[in-house]
């Protein structure tokens, strides 16, 4: 897995606008709703045996630098895990209703139930993804 570093990549991906929804996304339940927006891109020359992970965490979805680097650390640690399809580029965008469930989210126990309902929605995104 490499990581999109410069802004230009992440723009291609953005500006492709190829989002993946998740079955049951429109729900309008804010603690059902997904916390994070995937959208991925196929690159017409990918040199890269393969594929291309970026993480764009907001303020507005996690005000403090820690909880951003809380996130994207188990975004990056759960994509580890699930190897998905080569020659993609694929972004994760932060939603902010993440905001919501951090600031809810005092002790371990709770933030491992976020993070368990983090790497529920990365799995179901690489499976669509896989497709």
């Amino acid at each position: 897995m490499q990581v999109l570093r410069n802004p230009a990549e992440f723009s291609t991906v953005l500006q492709a606008r190829k989002r993946i929804n998740l079955p049951g996304s429109e729900r309008k339940n804010a603690a059902m709703a997904p916390i994070l927006e995937a959208y991925v891109h196929h690159p017409e020359s990918n040199p890269l045996q393969g594929w291309r992970l970026g993480i764009v965490v907001s303020r507005k979805a996690a005000p403090l630098a820690v909880q951003r680097n809380w996130l994207k650390r188990h975004i990056r640690c759960i994509c580890r895990e699930n190897e998905t399809a080569h020659g993609l580029d694929l972004v994760f965008r932060a939603r902010p209703e993440l905001k919501q469930h951090y600031l809810e989210a005092k002790q371990k126990r709770q933030l491992r139930q976020l993070r368990d309902r983090l790497r529920a929605e990365i799995s179901a995104y690489l499976a669509l993804v896989k497709k």
